[in-house]
């Protein structure tokens, strides 16, 4: 006799086949995505430490007081918060904030905003860019030679 179909088992098969892809499928998705945010972090980084040395180059940036001081602005920074940006915005185009998971927590708020941002350490040889992680640890991401 001759029947078409599916039998049970055969179907409980293709279930189990279809439930391991996909749970490897979720593995790699995560590891993707915890991956290119540390990209984004990595060229935001780039990007600020280019702006930065430029923007020292030309005299609009400067070192006061152990901080960044804006020339232009009479104003000095700590961190990639909003006076930075909107000073910057003609070196930076757009806000540079950190994205990965550890970087967002209240030690890197910007104001009462929840913003996320980078913070500078002057030092007499060099400008470090860095965000705390959840334990308050620095993490120091990019150095500019002064």
């Amino acid at each position: 006799m001759n029947q078409k179909g599916v039998t049970l088992v055969e179907l409980l098969i293709v279930i189990v086949v279809m439930g391991v892809i996909s749970a490897f499928s979720i593995v790699a998705l995560g590891d993707i995505i915890t991956n290119t945010s540390q990209q984004v972090d990595e060229y935001n980084i780039k990007l600020l430490e280019d702006k930065i040395e430029l923007a020292m180059a030309d005299g609009t940036l400067t070192v006061k007081n152990n901080r960044l001081f804006n020339t232009v602005t009479n104003r000095a920074y700590g961190g990639t918060g909003s006076w930075f940006v909107e000073d910057m915005v003609n070196y930076l185009g757009s806000r540079v904030i950190p994205v990965v998971e550890e970087a967002k927590n209240p030690y890197n708020q910007d104001g009462g905003d929840g913003k996320y941002k980078f913070f500078f350490n002057v030092k007499t040889d060099k400008i470090e860019i860095f965000y705390y992680d959840t334990s308050r640890v620095k993490v120091v991401l990019g150095e500019i030679a002064r």
